[in-house]
């Protein structure tokens, strides 16, 4: 199912559409304004954003200034953050809105994170809500141990169905952990996500919350995870899961 104002359009149950397809039966309709757009990747042929420096698999120590090359004319938002490799967590270095250049530079301190294999990403928000990203993988080498900032989530799989009250559990890591906000959007709103809760004095290790799925339309969802650390500033990562509540 998928709500829009007024306007439900109902799936056969056993067919899987993606949303190229649901665009175009819109279109033939006559009621693609009625179809929420979301932010979708770019398939590029050419490389319109890139990350100029650093180089791939580089060893990175101290205060780094990163540079962007970016040619679309127009965009929202570019953010550059940064992974622990294998890690679900994404820590934002740097953000900066809209303007007139082809050249971003992002100033950001290695030795907030420890030793060892990251990957930095720079994504870029476009007008029409589509974005486009880049990945390098990087080695930080400062002689710093312990833990980084980060997020792991337990209780709940990815893409898992959810029914009823679930009980979700946070692993949270970061040298000087100040708040945990969780909040959950719905995969067909263009609103900001609801807040479910706010955890002012968060644990270092498990943190566990209630989540009650029947207080929301059966869908598609995402459960989104900010972290605030005192020394590294918003560390976030997400959860896809399908609320399939069966008396609805």
């Amino acid at each position: 199912e998928f709500i829009k104002s007024e306007v439900r359009l109902v799936f056969p149950w056993n067919e899987i559409w993606e949303w190229g397809q649901i665009f175009e039966w819109a279109r033939l309709q006559g009621i693609s304004d009625l179809i929420p757009h979301f932010a979708q990747k770019i398939d590029e042929e050419t490389v319109e954003l890139s990350i100029l420096y650093p180089r791939a698999n580089e060893q990175l120590s101290g205060i780094q200034r990163t540079s962007l090359g970016n040619t679309y004319g127009e965009f929202s938002r570019i953010e550059l953050e940064i992974s622990a490799l294998g890690s679900d967590s994404w820590t934002l270095l740097a953000e900066q809105s809209s303007q007139a250049t082809v050249l971003q530079e992002f100033v950001w301190d290695t030795r907030l994170f420890p030793d060892g294999y990251y990957l930095l990403r720079a994504s870029i928000l476009l007008p029409d809500m589509n974005y486009s990203e880049y990945q390098i993988p990087v080695n930080l080498e400062n002689g710093l141990s312990g833990p980084g900032s980060s997020i792991k989530i337990t209780g709940v799989g990815r893409f898992s169905v959810v029914r009823g009250i679930s009980a979700i559990s946070a692993d949270l890591s970061g040298p000087d952990i100040r708040q945990l906000s969780i909040f959950v959007r719905s995969g067909v709103s263009e609103n900001e996500p609801q807040l479910l809760e706010r955890l002012d004095s968060p644990t270092f290790g498990m943190n566990s919350f209630l989540f009650d799925s029947t207080q929301y339309e059966n869908g598609i969802y995402s459960l989104i995870f900010e972290l605030h650390d005192g020394s590294v500033g918003l560390t976030t990562t997400s959860l896809a899961i399908e609320i399939n509540n069966l008396s609805r």
